[in-house]
C-alpha cells in the first residue's frame, strides 16, 4: 500500500511529498527493497505485455530482464554523479539524499515504461513520463540537495541527461553481454 501512496503523493502533490521523503529515515538498501525492486520492474512488464503470444516473445523476455538489471544499476550510478556534481550547482552533497532524489524522481518514467505496450502511445507516454520526472527532480533538488533557485534548471537537466546517458550505456554494454541490442530496445 505504501507504494501506491508514495506514487500518488509524488504525482499529485510533489512539493508536499519531498519534505516527507527527506525526513524519512530510509537507507539506500531500504529504498531498494521497499520501492526500486518493484518500480524498476514496471518497464520490463511493459516489454512483456507488448509481446505476449507473439513470435518475438523470447526477445521481449530477454529485453525485459536486461531492462530490469539496467534500471537497478542506473539507480546505483546516477546518484553518485548527482552527488559529485552538487558543488558545481552550489548544492550540498549528500549521498543518501542524492539517492532519494534519483530514485523517486524517475518513478513517472518507469510508470510510463509499464504503459509502453499500448500501440502508438508508448513513445508519447515515455516523453510525458520523462517530463514529469524532470518536474519531480526540479522540486526535489532544493529540498534534498539545497540547490539555489538559479541553479535548479541546469542541475535538473544535468541529472536527467545523466540518467539517460548511464541508462543507454548500460543497455549497450549489458545488451552485448545478454545478446540484446539498443535497436531492439527502441523498436519495442
Amino acid at each position: 500500500m505504501y507504494l501506491i501512496k508514495r506514487l500518488q503523493n509524488l504525482l499529485l502533490s510533489p512539493t508536499a511529498e519531498w519534505p516527507v521523503i527527506k525526513q524519512e529515515p530510509l537507507s539506500v538498501a531500504q529504498i531498494y527493497t521497499k520501492y526500486l525492486l518493484i518500480y524498476a520492474a514496471l518497464p520490463s512488464i511493459g516489454y512483456l505485455l507488448s509481446f505476449v503470444g507473439a513470435p518475438k516473445f523470447v526477445v521481449a523476455l530477454r529485453l525485459a530482464i536486461v531492462s530490469y538489471v539496467v534500471w537497478l544499476l542506473t539507480f546505483n550510478l546516477v546518484p553518485v554523479i548527482v552527488n559529485w556534481l552538487a558543488p558545481t550547482f552550489s548544492s550540498t552533497p549528500n549521498t543518501n539524499y542524492a539517492f532519494k532524489l534519483v530514485a523517486f524522481s524517475v518513478i513517472p518514467l518507469l510508470l510510463a515504461g509499464l504503459l509502453s505496450f499500448i500501440p502508438n502511445l508508448g513513445l508519447i507516454l515515455s516523453i510525458i513520463g520523462a517530463a514529469y520526472s524532470a518536474y519531480l527532480c526540479y522540486y526535489g533538488l532544493p529540498v534534498l540537495m539545497q540547490t539555489p533557485e538559479d541553479k535548479l534548471v541546469p542541475y535538473t537537466v544535468t541529472t536527467l541527461v545523466a540518467v539517460l546517458i548511464v541508462y543507454f550505456i548500460l543497455v549497450i554494454v549489458l545488451g552485448l553481454v545478454f545478446g540484446a541490442n539498443l535497436w531492439e530496445f527502441l523498436s519495442l
